[in-house]
C-alpha cells in the first residue's frame, strides 16, 4: 500500500464553518453573496451542466467510479496544476474526492 505523504498534516483543518459564519454575516450586513459554503448552493443548477448529467447516465457513466478518480479528471487535473505550479505531476499521483476537505 503505497504511504501518504507527511506533507498532508501542513493542510490543518477544514475551515468551513468560519468561513460560513463570516459569510452569513456579509449577507446579515446586506452584502449580495454567491455562497460556495456549506450545504446546497443557492442557485439553480445551469442548463449545461442538466444537460451533461443526463447525457453521463445515457451513455451508462453511473455508479461508483474508481476511489482516486476516473482518469480523464485526474489527466486533465495533472496536466492543469502542472502547468500552474510549473511541474511535472503525473496523473497517477493525483486523487480526486468528491466534496474531500481535510
Amino acid at each position: 500500500m503505497p504511504k501518504i505523504s507527511r506533507r498532508t498534516a501542513e493542510l490543518g483543518t477544514e475551515n468551513a464553518f468560519v468561513v460560513l459564519a463570516e459569510v452569513n454575516e456579509l449577507v446579515r450586513k446586506g452584502k449580495d453573496i454567491i455562497s460556495f459554503c456549506i450545504g446546497q448552493p443557492d442557485f439553480h443548477t445551469p442548463v449545461n451542466v442538466q444537460d451533461a448529467a443526463v447525457r453521463a447516465v445515457r451513455e451508462g457513466k453511473h455508479g461508483y467510479t474508481p476511489s482516486a478518480g476516473i482518469v480523464e479528471l485526474r489527466e486533465a487535473a495533472a496536466r492543469y496544476m502542472g502547468s500552474m505550479r510549473g511541474l511535472k505531476i503525473r496523473p497517477e499521483d493525483v486523487v480526486v474526492g468528491g466534496g474531500a476537505k481535510p
